[in-house]
C-alpha cells in the first residue's frame, strides 16, 4: 500500500516528503549548532540576536506610526 501526497497534478510518495524534511531540518540543525558553537556563551548570542530582532520590529512599528495620515499626536 502506497500513500501519496498530492502537488499539483503530480503524485509524490509520501516516504520521498518525509525524507526530504527530515534532510532539511538535519542540516538547519546542524547549521545552528556550528553558528552557536563559535560564540563562547551560546546563550548570550541568542539572547543578543533576538534583542536585535525585537529592537528592529519596534523601530519598524514606530517609524509606520509616525507616519501614518491622521494622525493627532
Amino acid at each position: 500500500m502506497k500513500i501519496f501526497f498530492l502537488k499539483g497534478k503530480k503524485k509524490t510518495p509520501i516516504i520521498f516528503v518525509f525524507t526530504r524534511l527530515f534532510i532539511i531540518f538535519y542540516f538547519r540543525n546542524r547549521f545552528y549548532q556550528g553558528f552557536y558553537g563559535a560564540f563562547d556563551d551560546q546563550f548570550a548570542a541568542m539572547d543578543a540576536i533576538l534583542n536585535g530582532k525585537e529592537l528592529f520590529a519596534l523601530q519598524v512599528m514606530l517609524f509606520f506610526f509616525m507616519k501614518m495620515p491622521g494622525r493627532t499626536t
